[in-house]
Protein backbone atom coordinates (compact mmCIF):
# COMPACT_ATOMS: atom_id res chain seq x y z
CA UNK A 1 0.00 0.00 0.00
CA UNK A 2 1.43 3.35 -0.97
CA UNK A 3 1.94 6.11 1.53
CA UNK A 4 -0.86 8.17 -0.03
CA UNK A 5 -3.30 5.26 0.18
CA UNK A 6 -2.27 4.55 3.77
CA UNK A 7 -2.79 8.21 4.67
CA UNK A 8 -6.29 8.14 3.13
CA UNK A 9 -7.08 4.88 4.93
CA UNK A 10 -6.01 6.27 8.30
CA UNK A 11 -7.96 9.49 7.71
CA UNK A 12 -11.11 7.54 6.88
CA UNK A 13 -10.73 5.32 9.95
CA UNK A 14 -10.09 8.28 12.25
CA UNK A 15 -13.20 10.12 11.08
CA UNK A 16 -15.42 7.04 11.17
CA UNK A 17 -14.32 6.25 14.72
CA UNK A 18 -15.13 9.80 15.83
CA UNK A 19 -18.69 9.76 14.55
CA UNK A 20 -21.16 9.45 17.43
CA UNK A 21 -23.11 6.57 15.86
CA UNK A 22 -20.06 4.51 14.91
CA UNK A 23 -17.45 2.81 16.98
CA UNK A 24 -14.65 0.34 16.48
CA UNK A 25 -17.05 -2.43 15.47
CA UNK A 26 -19.46 -0.47 13.28
CA UNK A 27 -20.57 -1.74 9.88
CA UNK A 28 -19.12 1.22 7.89
CA UNK A 29 -15.76 0.80 9.58
CA UNK A 30 -15.70 -2.94 8.88
CA UNK A 31 -16.71 -2.29 5.27
CA UNK A 32 -13.85 0.17 4.72
CA UNK A 33 -11.31 -2.20 6.27
CA UNK A 34 -12.62 -5.09 4.18
CA UNK A 35 -12.43 -3.04 0.98
CA UNK A 36 -8.86 -1.95 1.62
CA UNK A 37 -7.76 -5.51 2.48
CA UNK A 38 -9.51 -7.11 -0.48
CA UNK A 39 -7.95 -4.70 -2.96
CA UNK A 40 -4.45 -4.91 -1.51
CA UNK A 41 -3.28 -7.54 -4.02
CA UNK A 42 -4.57 -5.71 -7.11
CA UNK A 43 -2.04 -5.49 -9.95
CA UNK A 44 -3.99 -3.54 -12.61
CA UNK A 45 -2.61 0.01 -12.61
CA UNK A 46 -5.90 1.58 -13.72
CA UNK A 47 -7.88 -0.11 -10.95
CA UNK A 48 -5.24 0.84 -8.38
CA UNK A 49 -5.42 4.48 -9.50
CA UNK A 50 -9.22 4.38 -9.30
CA UNK A 51 -9.15 2.85 -5.80
CA UNK A 52 -6.66 5.47 -4.62
CA UNK A 53 -8.73 8.29 -6.11
CA UNK A 54 -11.88 6.95 -4.44
CA UNK A 55 -10.14 6.61 -1.08
CA UNK A 56 -8.68 10.11 -1.36
CA UNK A 57 -12.08 11.58 -2.30
CA UNK A 58 -13.80 9.85 0.60
CA UNK A 59 -11.10 10.94 3.06
CA UNK A 60 -11.42 14.52 1.80
CA UNK A 61 -15.20 14.36 2.14
CA UNK A 62 -15.03 13.12 5.73
CA UNK A 63 -12.41 15.74 6.65
CA UNK A 64 -14.51 18.51 5.11
CA UNK A 65 -17.66 17.39 6.93
CA UNK A 66 -15.79 17.30 10.25
CA UNK A 67 -14.35 20.76 9.65
CA UNK A 68 -17.77 22.12 8.66
CA UNK A 69 -19.28 20.71 11.86
CA UNK A 70 -16.56 22.35 13.95
CA UNK A 71 -17.05 25.69 12.21
CA UNK A 72 -20.82 25.52 12.66
CA UNK A 73 -20.35 24.80 16.36
CA UNK A 74 -18.13 27.87 16.65
CA UNK A 75 -20.56 29.99 14.65
CA UNK A 76 -23.51 29.04 16.82
CA UNK A 77 -21.48 29.48 19.99
CA UNK A 78 -21.70 25.87 21.13
CA UNK A 79 -17.96 25.55 21.76
CA UNK A 80 -17.22 29.05 23.02
CA UNK A 81 -16.28 30.07 26.51
CA UNK A 82 -19.27 31.78 28.21
CA UNK A 83 -17.47 35.13 28.19
CA UNK A 84 -16.66 34.82 24.51
CA UNK A 85 -20.24 33.82 23.83
CA UNK A 86 -21.45 37.02 25.51
CA UNK A 87 -19.04 39.13 23.45
CA UNK A 88 -20.04 37.45 20.18
CA UNK A 89 -23.75 37.85 20.84
CA UNK A 90 -23.27 41.49 21.80
CA UNK A 91 -21.28 42.14 18.60
CA UNK A 92 -24.06 40.58 16.52
CA UNK A 93 -26.49 43.23 17.73
CA UNK A 94 -24.00 46.09 17.54
CA UNK A 95 -22.98 46.38 21.18
CA UNK A 96 -19.61 46.15 22.86
CA UNK A 97 -19.02 44.49 26.20
CA UNK A 98 -16.66 46.17 28.64
CA UNK A 99 -13.70 44.14 29.87
CA UNK A 100 -14.39 41.79 32.72
CA UNK A 101 -12.81 42.68 36.07
CA UNK A 102 -10.24 39.89 35.93
CA UNK A 103 -9.11 40.67 32.35
CA UNK A 104 -5.98 42.72 31.82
Amino acid sequence: MSEEALHSFRTILRHLRNLPSHGFSSAPLRHVVTQFKSNRGETDAKKIAAFRATAHSYATLLSSVAELSALRALDTGDKLDPRDKIKVMARKVGLTVPKFSDEA
